[in-house]
């Protein structure tokens, strides 16, 4: 993780050079979801919570960044407990926030050992909790087996605990590696792409105040937070 705390310097150069950086700003809460490269539990620390740190600030907002499992982020977004996070923005997620803009997109695959199978019927399959992305592919007779991150379930894949793990771009290959795995090992089923979304909880006290809202969704398009997310998705590629 010690490239992640040179780009938060970097980051942080940024924010300081902002008139915005000094003024008396909201509090906001911002959630980045336990998905390598866009949040890391351990650390509190990820992609997407820089980006959103960033957006909140140009936005002249205070964040407080956290990173938790999606269904917790899910809950937060119904209760109103969480502003802000980034996911993919599936009609079900859209009955609880508003999208402010597509920030990125992710691509999901499964990986397996190469000549492992001819098809993933009867075997095990790690997805993540709530693994809403992948309910297509589970309707053909793999067994989901609910992971907290892309690492545990190379993990488990190497261990032979599983036969196939969920795979998402940008970060799948730097979770292959923190499992001790080479990308050369591995086969990919492709399964779709995805936006990778801003939203707004709908429930959030900010998503009742129009220019607040303008404010992020113009932060959020802006040329310099593009850059910005650029870059750091870039140091897990």
């Amino acid at each position: 993780m010690v490239a992640f705390r040179v780009k938060s310097a970097v980051l942080l150069a940024l924010l300081m050079a902002s008139p915005l950086a000094a003024a008396q700003q909201t509090a906001v809460k911002a959630v980045c979801p336990t998905v390598e490269p866009w949040g890391y539990q351990e650390t509190e620390e990820g992609a997407a919570c820089s980006f959103m740190d960033y957006v909140a600030r140009d936005a002249g907002l205070l964040p407080k960044t956290e990173v938790q499992p999606i269904p917790r982020i899910l809950h937060g977004l119904r209760d109103g407990t969480i502003d802000l996070t980034l996911i993919v923005p599936t009609p079900e997620r859209l009955e609880l926030a508003v999208s402010l803009c597509e920030a990125s997109s992710i691509s999901i695959s499964i990986a397996y050992f190469k000549n492992a199978v001819g098809s993933f019927e009867g075997t095990r399959v790690g997805t993540f909790r709530n693994g809403a992305l992948l309910k297509e592919f589970f309707t053909h007779g793999a067994e989901p087996v609910d992971l907290l991150t892309m690492t545990q379930g190379f993990k488990m894949l190497a261990a032979h605990r599983l036969t196939g793990t969920v795979c998402v771009q940008p970060g799948c290959d730097r979770a292959i590696r923190n499992a001790g795995l080479s990308p050369d090992e591995l086969s990919m089923v492709p399964v779709e792409s995805f936006p990778f979304s801003l939203l707004l909880s709908k429930q959030s006290p900010l998503a009742s105040d129009a220019g607040t809202v303008e404010k992020l969704r113009a932060a959020c398009q802006s040329p310099a937070s593009h850059r910005i997310l650029d870059a750091l998705i870039r140091e897990f590629e």
